[in-house]
């Protein structure tokens, strides 16, 4: 059941609230010190008072929506406020007023949905408002309330805070003159499963990539969004505006009548739900439509598999395709669905279509230039790097996995990495987070995709680092990288991946001898030597197939160097053998060489000069190899 509270701005507009959680089937409020009834402090105007309001009304909001518990419960909170300007939720206005506290707060409990009784600043007529604003409209006034579902709000389906966003951009251009733009999500995907783990792993990551995402885990959600069929009398008027599909094949929702079937997309799917026909490209306008499956059907020969598999080919808008249960992770789920490559005007891979992160170089311009990010998205950012810090040690499921990752997120395109150190923190527990629900999740792989992570993590810290001095730019995005990293192997090694964790402890190595040079120059000097040790502890099978080269070089060497007279090899084929007898002895016995018939090259018949040349060498490489072999030996006997 909902928990709902109130937030007014006077006795009089709270109490009148009161009578919808009555509606609601909640109690009624007990009284002026009931903590679900949350009043505006009056006295708050101008100067440091909104900041304190700001902060007395977090800290009253999260523990009214708590009730108790040790996290808000996601999507089972809403905030019924009495009134707002929408077209005045931004968060960089001056002063202290109502609407820019309440766009704050939005920002800061992304997991709480929103109510207004009274919303302002739009056109009264309907037909004149922009989409976004009717979806606002319709998704926050109070009859919303009654509606048979609830959108979950974690990852702003309906747009509301990407609204304060874009509000916000608009001031930041037009009043303060400042270039930062905060980064907007304009497409909008849906994860379709009835398993709430998998809805929020999916929806999540389209979140991460900038997506708005809605979570459908029940019938009545797929109805509501996908229309009732034709046999229920009615028939869509629009299509359903997503530009992602992300859908589970076997959708066995828990409120589903028994005869609906959805597991044949054209037959079952496309006749229950018309707006996912994707035969018609009117109505089913998504860009991308994923089928993410185990593959059983319950059919032996998997029949329905490969005929979901043709419709999706056929699809008359956009690309559709088959991706396969389970997966490696976030990043290689977007790979198998085609979707981990530049967009245009794109850095980063994966990113949506208008969706710009990491933030542009700074141009120098502009009267905030140079001076972080304005204050109040700054103290936003600064609270939810808090809740999500607090939340780290106890995520237990994907899903608080998920909702601590979310608010790393926002808090760091908040500071649009204009403020270093608080980006690189929130860009640290993003990733933590992200790990986090991969290893928690029964349906990744146990192997979790590492490489393009730490690449996105290179390239995010260095566009933050561009805030830093040009001279110490570098190094500030090598920290940034060897700090997050660092964090990362810490959650990889908590859930025992060894193989994962020995890659990013790889790459720290590599960080931490580059940073070790670039404080001494002279120290390059010892570069070929350092990153050949690298090379040789990066894996064990790498190990082996180097020391297999170094024994067929040695073998030449000694088979060149060895006089004709010993042992009477004059032929190649004695020549290599002995050679290689040579190599192998010497080399792993970290001494002369061995030979298997006693007096054969005795030291007598061996010169002086090639020979002891060429089993020095053997001697020194052998050392170096015996020394890795030993640490590979290690690492590989104490994995847990």
């Amino acid at each position: 059941m909902t928990h709902h509270l109130i937030l007014a701005r006077s006795d009089i507009t709270a109490n009148a609230m009161d009578a919808w959680l009555e509606l609601l089937g909640e109690e009624p409020l007990t009284g002026k010190n009931d903590p679900r009834r949350i009043v505006w402090p009056t006295e708050s105007t101008g100067g440091e008072v909104p900041i304190h309001a700001y902060e007395s009304l977090c800290e009253r909001i999260e523990e009214a929506a708590r009730a108790g518990a040790e996290a808000i419960p996601l999507n089972r909170v809403a905030v019924l406020v009495d009134s707002i300007d929408l077209s005045a939720l931004d968060v960089v206005s001056e002063g202290g007023d109502w609407d820019s506290l309440i766009a704050m707060l939005i920002l800061t409990f992304p997991e709480i949905r929103w109510v207004f009784g009274v919303i302002t600043g739009v056109d009264k007529d309907r037909e004149k408002l922009s989409e976004e604003e009717k979806r606002i409209v319709e998704w926050h006034s109070l009859p919303s309330l009654l509606a048979d579902w609830r959108r979950d709000p974690l990852f702003d389906p309906t747009g509301l805070r990407d609204w304060i966003r874009k509000n916000t951009n608009c001031r930041l251009a037009h009043t303060t003159k400042d270039d930062l733009r905060l980064p907007e999500r304009d497409k909008l995907a849906a994860a379709i499963d009835e398993e709430k783990s998998y809805a929020r792993f999916h929806g999540y990551t389209a979140y991460r990539f900038g997506y708005r995402a809605d979570v459908i885990t029940t019938w009545t959600a797929m109805r509501e969004r996908f229309g009732k069929g034709k046999d229920e009398g009615e028939s869509p008027e629009k299509s359903h505006g997503y530009w992602l599909l992300l859908e589970d094949m076997s959708l066995n929702f828990p409120d589903r009548e028994r005869d609906t079937h959805l597991l044949h997309l054209e037959k079952d799917r496309a006749t229950r739900c018309p707006k996912l026909n994707s035969i018609d490209p009117e109505l089913e306008i998504s860009r991308y439509r994923i089928l993410i499956t185990t593959g059983q059907t319950g059919h032996q020969d998997n029949s329905t598999l490969r005929e979901n598999r043709a419709y999706l080919r056929g699809k008359k808008l956009g690309r559709g395709k088959v991706v396969l249960k389970p997966t490696s992770g976030m990043f290689d789920l977007w790979k198998q669905c085609g979707l981990l490559r530049k967009t245009p005007g794109s850095k980063r891979l994966g990113n949506a279509e208008g969706f710009q992160w990491p933030p542009a170089r700074p141009r120098g311009t502009g009267e905030q230039c140079g001076h972080g990010a304005p204050g109040k998205l700054l103290l936003v950012a600064d609270k939810l790097i808090e809740r999500s810090q607090v939340s780290i040690d106890k995520a237990a499921t994907v899903g608080d996995a998920v909702r601590g990752a979310v608010l790393a997120t926002d808090a760091l395109e908040l500071t649009g990495g204009r403020t270093p150190t608080t980006a690189i923190e929130a860009l640290s527990l993003k990733h933590r987070f992200e790990v986090l629900a991969e290893c928690q999740f029964s349906g990744t792989e146990h192997h979790i995709e590492t490489k393009p992570r730490m690449d996105e993590i290179a390239l995010e810290t260095e566009a933050i680092s561009q805030w830093f001095d040009k001279s110490q730019r570098k190094k500030a995005a090598l920290n940034g990288q060897m700090h997050i990293l660092n964090e990362v192997v810490r959650v990889l090694r908590e859930h025992n991946q060894f193989d994962e964790e020995q890659v990013c402890v790889r790459h720290v190595r590599e960080l931490h001898t580059t940073l070790w040079m670039r404080k001494r120059p002279w120290r390059y000097v010892f570069f070929p030597f350092i990153r050949y040790v690298e090379l040789l502890l990066a894996s064990f099978p790498q190990f082996l197939i180097i020391v297999a080269v170094w024994l067929s070089v040695l073998a030449v060497l000694f088979a060149l160097a060895l006089p004709d007279t010993c042992g009477g090899a004059v032929g190649i084929s004695e020549r290599v053998v002995l050679g290689l007898e040579s190599a192998i002895t010497s080399f792993f016995s970290i001494g002369s060489p061995i030979y298997h018939d006693v007096g054969v090259c005795s030291p007598t018949t061996l010169p002086t000069g090639w020979v002891v040349f060429v089993s020095s060498l053997a001697i020194m490489s052998g050392f170096l190899h015996l020394g890795v072999l030993i640490t590979h030996l290690y690492t590989l006997v104490s994995r847990r």
